[in-house]
């Protein structure tokens, strides 16, 4: 059932060579994982129109993974809304996540 590939990325200030820093994702490995739409919906935020696609994502458990990574599933960012570690079992994660948001 783990048949989508998403990469994990860690967002990282990176000197920007003017002094300041620049935010990039870096991709840290690729996982297989069981991906489920859930829903739907529109949001407005700030004035703009936004689209937010809900999904369940059900993965093999991996310690350092937080709210603060996003997935890329088919290019496209996965914010991770949550993470559960089912039945405290230290085997398999539960993740929900946003699609189409900005972070």
């Amino acid at each position: 059932m783990l048949r989508e590939p998403l990469t994990i990325q860690r967002k990282l200030a990176v000197s920007d060579g003017m002094g300041g820093q620049a935010i990039q994702w870096i991709g840290l490995t690729t996982v297989r994982a069981y991906v489920k739409p859930l829903s739907g919906r529109e949001a407005v935020q700030a004035m703009q129109l936004q689209a937010s696609i809900t999904h369940r994502i059900y993965m093999r458990y991996k310690a350092d993974l937080t709210p603060a990574d996003r997935l890329v599933m088919r290019g496209q960012p996965l914010q991770i809304r949550s993470v559960i570690n089912v039945e405290m079992r230290n085997r398999w994660l539960e993740l929900a996540c946003d699609a189409g948001v900005a972070t």
